[in-house]
């Protein structure tokens, strides 16, 4: 019983002395309270089955893509390449 108690206790005070691993997030900023509110009454609709089909044919929505590169490859992602996969 005692030694496994000393076995836990030096695996939790061990893993305290691991190096944690980066954390990272995203540098976009949150989009307007409006917007999100647009899109979960969008969502209720077609869910219900009450959204007007013409209103999705003038809906536009901004898309942003992240690009996570080195410095060194900074800039090798064209305009065209972005467009093709979006």
């Amino acid at each position: 019983m005692l030694q496994s108690i000393l076995l836990l206790a030096s695996l939790a005070v061990g893993s305290l002395a691991l190096p944690q691993p980066p954390t990272f997030s995203c540098g976009s900023d949150s989009p307007p309270a409006e917007l999100v509110e647009q899109v979960q009454r969008l969502q209720a609709e077609s869910a219900a089955g009450t959204a007007a089909p013409e209103r999705a044919l003038a809906l536009t929505i901004d898309t942003y893509v992240h690009i996570v590169t080195t410095r060194t490859a900074n800039g090798t992602v064209t305009e065209s390449q972005l467009a093709a996969q979006v």
